[in-house]
């Protein structure tokens, strides 16, 4: 069997407030987004401590969904024309 790896995106950007806030990416259902063996992930949290819970939940659920073997990468850049 050959070697899988996940790639996670997550965009954000800065309220006034300077909490975290993610965009839900594709719908407001939390679904994983797949595509040409990338899987993009958006999430929203209000605090960075919530955000860390989500950012773990998600990882623990593609790592035994998708039977992760080479690691996990982050992407982090900047949602544009919200």
């Amino acid at each position: 069997m050959g070697e899988s790896k996940a790639r996670i995106r997550i965009s954000y950007h800065r309220e006034v407030s300077e909490k975290i806030f993610l965009s839900i990416s594709p719908e407001e259902s939390g679904e994983v987004l797949r595509r040409n063996g990338e899987i993009l992930i958006k999430l929203k949290a209000n605090t960075p401590n919530r955000l860390l819970g989500k950012i773990n939940s998600c990882l623990e659920s593609i790592i035994v969904s998708e039977n992760v073997l080479g690691g996990i990468c982050f992407e982090k850049g900047e949602e544009k024309g919200e």
